[in-house]
C-alpha cells in the first residue's frame, strides 16, 4: 500500500517475524519479459547459432540469371541444380539425380536478395539452395527453438544479459551498479562459451573476382 509502505504477503508466513527483520525486494520479470529477452537473444546470437534449411521451391528459366532468395534463407551456403528436368519420377536414376553445384554472386540492393549466375542455366531444373537462417522464435510456452544442450546455454546467457541490462537503464541510482554487473556477468559467460559451443556453418562459396 502505497499511502502506509505495507507490504501484504499472500501466502501467508507461517511464523511470525521479529521486529527488525531486513528484506529485499527486487524486480519480478513476467512471463513476458523471458519471452521478449529469448526472441531477442535468438535474433542476437545469428550466425553463431542458426537452423540449416534446403530450399526447393525454385524452377529455372529461359533466359534468366537471376533468382530472388528465398525469405527463410538469411544466408546462401551453396546452389545446386539438378541434372535433369524429370522432377516426378520415382526413379532415382531419373528423377533429376545427380545434383550439379553452380557458381554465384549474391545481389544485395538493401532491399532484395537475388543470387546471379554468370551463364544461362537449363529450363526446367530444380535448384536446390542450401542455405541458414535464424532459429525459430517464441510466440507462447508451447513453442520450441532448434537448439538444444549445450547452445542453448548461449541464448539463455543473452537473454539475462537483456534483461539485467534494461533494468539498468531504468532502475533507481542505488540499483544501477548492481543491475550492471548482473548484466555484464552473463555477458561474460556468453563470450567465454560463444566459441566452444556455437554451431559451425559451412563457408559461403561464391564468385570471386578472378572468377569472373
Amino acid at each position: 500500500v502505497q499511502s502506509t509502505s505495507t507490504f501484504t504477503v499472500s501466502p501467508a508466513l507461517s511464523a511470525q517475524i521479529g521486529s527488525g527483520t531486513e528484506f529485499e525486494v527486487s524486480f519480478r520479470f513476467t512471463p513476458e519479459d523471458y519471452k521478449d529477452a529469448i526472441n531477442w537473444a535468438i535474433v542476437d546470437c545469428f550466425p553463431i547459432l542458426y537452423k540449416p534449411i534446403i530450399d526447393l521451391s525454385i524452377y529455372t528459366e529461359d533466359d534468366l540469371y537471376q533468382y530472388q532468395v528465398p525469405q527463410n534463407i538469411r544466408i546462401v551456403n551453396k546452389v545446386e541444380m539438378e541434372s535433369t528436368s524429370n522432377s516426378d519420377s520415382t526413379d532415382s536414376r531419373t528423377k533429376g539425380m545427380p545434383w550439379q553445384e553452380i557458381p554465384f554472386e549474391i545481389i544485395d540492393d538493401g532491399l532484395i536478395r537475388t543470387f546471379e549466375f554468370k551463364n544461362e542455366l537449363a529450363e526446367d531444373r530444380r535448384l536446390r539452395i542450401h542455405g541458414t537462417s535464424i532459429l525459430t522464435q517464441l510466440y507462447n510456452e508451447s513453442d520450441y527453438v532448434e537448439a538444444i544442450d549445450p547452445q542453448i546455454d548461449l541464448i539463455l546467457y543473452r537473454a539475462a544479459h537483456k534483461l539485467y541490462a534494461d533494468l539498468a537503464n531504468t532502475a533507481p541510482s542505488t540499483d544501477v551498479n548492481r543491475y550492471k554487473e548482473q548484466a555484464t556477468y552473463y555477458q561474460s559467460l556468453f563470450v567465454e562459451n560463444k566459441t566452444k559451443r556455437s554451431r559451425r556453418r559451412r563457408s559461403q562459396r561464391i564468385w570471386g573476382h578472378d572468377a569472373r
